[in-house]
């Protein structure tokens, strides 16, 4: 049987020396692989993107600000979010208030993310609802609700008429307009705001109008709402970025992992008295 021959590299007294210090490498490597992986963060920190906003010093999120429990005069759930991202990613200003709240309209998020002015939209912004951004998993999931006015008693017989806002992005409650057997029971009108769909329901134009449950809790005591069909858990909010800042979303996915896992995010949850 032939014999192995032991590389001259690993003979001798220099050999053993060598063969320590390869090991003492691998090891190094072994612990810098083991804390990458376990802390996958830490690589995110040293990209462009947080680069940049730590230079300002300040994390810009769109917020709505007019949504009770979301965001309203710069607190709820939202406003939350934005806070505890901006700490996270700015620790060292933490009693310095490192999130800039920028108000925005139902329609202005995009707006600003597309233009570069806020660095997140947190926002009522349904995930995956505009092919130009990146979200992170959701951070609550809404219900779509067939509202009518008062007590009005919807004939389901006949073909409904119901409105709905233009482009949006909860085409799931396509599905309601359906019965068992797939028969088409309602026609759906579009409208540029919930003020003209809401007001076209009370004067009666249309029969019952689709919103997300978030809308339907905001202007349900104004216009006199009552729910006609629920669709729970359909509409999934999530923070959106830019195309350019992954690094920052992955963080923003990593914090809200966390805060799912220890329960946290269902406390911020029933804090702010949101789920319906």
């Amino acid at each position: 049987m032939k014999r192995r021959r032991i590389p001259f590299f690993f003979q001798g007294e220099r050999g053993k020396r060598n063969k320590k210090i390869i090991l003492g490498v691998a090891v190094v490597i072994a612990v810098i692989v083991l804390v990458l992986a376990l802390r996958p963060e830490q690589t995110l920190f040293d990209t462009p993107e947080i680069a940049r906003i730590q230079s300002i010093g300040t994390l810009v999120v769109a917020v709505r600000n007019d949504m009770g429990g979301f965001c309203m005069d710069g607190t709820g759930l939202e406003a939350e979010l934005a806070t505890i991202l901006a700490n996270r990613i700015l620790p060292e200003l933490e009693g310095d208030s490192p999130v800039k709240l920028v108000e925005v309209s139902s329609k202005g998020a995009a707006t600003v993310l597309t233009g570069g002015d806020v660095d997140a939209a947190i926002a009522l912004m349904v995930e995956g609802g505009n092919s130009a951004f990146l979200y992170t998993q959701p951070y609550y999931t809404d219900d779509v609700v067939f509202a009518t006015v008062g007590s009005h008693e919807l004939d389901v017989t006949d073909m409904l008429v119901g409105g709905i806002i233009n482009s949006t992005s909860y085409s799931k409650a396509e599905r309601l307009k359906q019965d068992e057997k797939g028969n088409t029971l309602m026609n759906m009108k579009g409208y540029s705001s919930y003020p003209d769909m809401l007001e076209a329901l009370v004067r009666g134009d249309i029969e019952t109008c689709v919103m997300p449950g978030a809308y339907f809790d905001r202007y349900c005591e104004q216009y006199g709402l009552t729910e006609y069909k629920t669709l729970e858990d359909e509409l999934p909010y999530s923070i959106a970025f830019n195309s350019e800042d992954e690094a920052v979303r992955a963080i923003a996915d990593i914090m809200l992992s966390e805060l799912i896992q220890d329960g946290e995010l269902a406390r911020m949850i029933q804090k702010y008295g949101l789920k319906r």
